[in-house]
């Protein structure tokens, strides 16, 4: 178990125990039946809204961690120039695969990407000639950096760490 889900479960527990201590409390206080049916409502509410942000929150640091973690070894997008085709395709794909893997939770970030590869690349087919080649690698590099680009906003900022 990680630390976060300890503290999770540690902070839920006493906050179930301290309502119900409070709740016994209110209900020998209290003389209107309506309002002692409203507490436990309410806090159920309020217990499953807190689950529901928990796993929100859990699943945005798996993503951001599994960004961070296919693109450490990448380069700085001004360092693509002094990459190879195989490099660059190799970057493309993995980012492809990770979109891919996301794009019911970011649909136009997907859909935008693969414009940009369609545009750019078409059905990807190698060049042949000096002029084709050259045009191929230039096209390689924009998706290539496009690629970094949108991959390095998914990984954490030094400040979230």
């Amino acid at each position: 178990m990680n630390f976060d889900l300890i503290a999770f479960i540690f902070t839920t527990f006493t906050s179930i125990l301290s309502v119900f201590l409070w709740f016994r409390d209110e209900l020998q206080k209290s003389k209107s039946q309506r309002m002692k049916l409203l507490y436990p409502v309410f806090f159920i509410l309020l217990s499953t809204t807190a689950v529901y942000y928990y796993y929100q929150l859990d699943e945005i640091k798996k993503i951001e961690n599994e960004a961070e973690r296919i693109s450490k070894d990448w380069p700085n997008v001004d360092m693509i120039p002094f990459l190879s085709k195989g490099e660059r395709l190799g970057i493309i794909l993995t980012g492809q695969t990770f979109l891919e893997k996301y794009k019911s939770k970011f649909p136009d970030t997907y859909k935008e990407f693969q414009n940009l590869k369609k545009g750019r690349l078409g059905d990807y087919k190698p060049k042949h000639g000096t002029s084709g080649e050259y045009d191929e690698y230039s096209d390689l590099e924009d998706v290539c950096g496009a690629t970094i680009t949108i991959i390095s906003t998914f990984k954490k900022t030094d400040s979230q760490k």
